[in-house]
């Protein structure tokens, strides 16, 4: 952090409000295995957000998890697991304020700034958060301007002119993550999680930390004028558990299938222990990951030009409208993975839907490779076929 000095010589000094907002912003700290860090949280800017956090936080819910995926070029997420990968609590979504936020304020998804997690649905925030470890701007909501219908509005270098407000507002591509903190110390602490060495751990086909990154606590440590109402601990907010499916901001994860004996509607009210009710999540979890697991394995082939298991996460029959036969279909793909140079491929936000042996999975592709960049909607139909789910329809 910053520290102003002022040398007052009897002259009559006005103090830079600004310079002030900064010293005086509230502070949080995140006590982790690896060392501690500290952030400064702008309640100016995302107020709602940082209440929901804070209130997690307060709970002690953020104690004991963990990091449990690290991209070293992207971010690090946790929150919503255990050493044991058991998933904690989620008391509530949160109602998104990305595209107010940025309207409000500067904050946007650069190094070491946080935001929360959350899934292909707008307001399906809950526990998990993730830290950026590079400049992320494809993760920043994108402002609308006012007026109905919005008179100009630019877009990745186009200009729409007289735009009906809903057509943008329901644009999945522009809601973004909302930025609520950054880092002002501990700096080589986020760079050792950085680097940690990752691997296939737990529901998770990669980027697992082999040695578990805890975070042991997340305080706030500094609340100037009393700037934030927190809910204090032992607050009779009900932390049962909730059997919500809350993506992340990341590629590669799945979150928050709870897998205690109770759970608690959307409202945060009446909690149901069963243990009928802790069968079925269990199931509907393992279901889940397996599904992920299975995208993660799609994923990882085709970046690693892998082109024998790329085909092979297809259905045996499958093709595409453009093909005739599974083989032509195969062999073009062959062809355009193999004469790139170097692929990436990011799934963001992937969230499922099981019925039966089919299942449906939303999420964010972000492609690159020899200069082609894109961010793609993207749906995965996987159907169960000898124990193994394998894709059957591929939109985007």
């Amino acid at each position: 952090m910053r520290v102003h000095f002022f040398i007052l010589v009897g002259l009559s000094l006005s103090l830079n409000p600004l310079v002030f907002a900064e010293q005086a912003r509230p502070k949080l700290k995140i006590a982790t295995s690896l060392g501690d860090m500290v952030f400064e949280l702008y309640p100016d800017q995302s107020p709602q957000t940082i209440q929901h956090f804070l209130l997690n936080a307060n709970q002690g819910i953020y104690d004991g998890t963990i990091f449990h995926k690290v991209v070293s070029d992207f971010v690090i997420q946790g929150g919503g697991f255990d050493v044991n990968f058991r998933e904690r609590t989620v008391m509530k979504m949160l109602s998104h304020e990305g595209q107010d936020s940025v309207t409000k304020g500067n904050l946007r998804n650069k190094y070491g700034v946080i935001s929360l997690a959350r899934g292909v649905d707008r307001d399906s925030a809950g526990l998990e958060f993730f830290i950026n470890v590079a400049d992320n701007p494809d993760l920043d909501p994108v402002a609308i301007p006012a007026g109905d219908p919005v008179a100009s509005f630019e877009y990745n270098g186009n200009i729409f002119k007289n735009v009906p407000r809903k057509d943008i507002t329901s644009s999945k591509q522009l809601w973004g993550f909302t930025p609520f903190a950054s880092i002002v110390s501990g700096q080589s602490v986020l760079e050792k999680i950085r680097k940690t060495n990752t691997g296939a751990l737990g529901p998770f086909a990669n980027s697992v930390p082999i040695v578990p990154v805890v975070i042991q606590s997340v305080r706030l440590i500094y609340n100037p004028n009393n700037a934030l109402a927190i809910v204090p601990m032992g607050s009779t907010t009900n932390t049962a558990t909730a059997t919500v499916n809350n993506s992340i901001a990341n590629s590669t994860v799945n979150t928050a299938n709870i897998t205690n004996t109770s759970s608690i509607n959307a409202g945060n009210s009446i909690a149901v222990s069963s243990a009928v009710t802790a069968t079925a999540v269990a199931s509907t979890e393992n279901s889940n990951q397996d599904v992920i697991a299975a995208v993660e394995k799609w994923a990882d082939a085709w970046r690693n030009k892998n082109v024998e298991a790329y085909v092979a996460s297809y259905e045996i029959n499958f093709k595409n409208a453009k093909f005739k036969s599974h083989e032509e279909w195969a062999s073009y793909r062959k062809d355009r993975i193999t004469e790139k140079s170097k692929i990436s491929v990011k799934v963001v936000n992937p969230q499922v839907k099981i019925n039966g042996v089919k299942a449906e999975v939303k999420f964010i592709q972000q492609y690159s490779a020899d200069g082609i960049n894109s961010n793609t909607q993207k749906t995965l139909v996987f159907e169960k076929i000898n124990n193994s789910w394998l894709i059957i329809k591929e939109d985007s």
